[in-house]
């Protein structure tokens, strides 16, 4: 049965979290009424500069391709908020790709981004986090480390991150917002 078809209030903070792209790209999954590949994305891939093994990375960009998703890929790195905003121009969802949680969150703190991106979110703009990409949504990264992996930290040591919220329920590839 589907959640909810309502359109969503001017402002309201839309979060998918999910342990990896796949579960983003395969399905029916809808949010605020669209598939995913509705949406006009700005794909965030910083964190898979710090991945062990960066092949993944091809393999989905020809996947979100063949989804017929429009999208450009951006990186964090060295940008400025000026910078950023004007890559987010035209698109109406943020997807921050999985790979090393403490390089994307160091890049994130390094440009002093998280203040933007938790704002524009808070506005309205769709966040995507994938793997990495969900642990920077959350207040801390710290769980990224609970597991047998040891995972380089690339000399982060303030694991601050968003601090968003999850404000949604997934069911049977339907997004429903509170």
């Amino acid at each position: 049965a589907r959640i909810s078809r309502r359109e969503p209030p001017t402002t309201m903070r839309t979060l998918l979290l999910a342990s990896n792209s796949d579960a983003v790209l395969r399905g029916d999954l809808r949010i605020h009424g669209r598939h995913v590949a509705e949406h006009r994305i700005a794909w965030v891939t910083t964190a898979t500069k710090g991945a062990r093994d960066r092949t993944h990375l091809d393999r989905l960009r020809a996947a979100i391709r063949e989804k017929g998703i429009d999208f450009v890929e951006i990186d964090l790195e060295e940008m400025t908020s000026d910078d950023f905003r004007a890559s987010l121009r035209g698109r109406d969802a943020l997807w921050m790709e999985s790979g090393n949680t403490f390089y994307l969150l160091k890049a994130i703190q390094a440009s002093g981004l998280g203040a933007t991106i938790r704002g524009l979110v808070t506005d309205g703009l769709l966040y995507i986090g994938t793997s990495a990409g969900a642990y920077v949504a959350c207040p801390t990264i710290e769980m990224a480390d609970w597991g047998p992996d040891v995972k380089p930290r690339f000399g982060l040591t303030d694991l601050r991150a968003l601090g968003q919220k999850a404000a949604h329920v997934a069911r049977q590839g339907e997004l429903a917002v509170p």
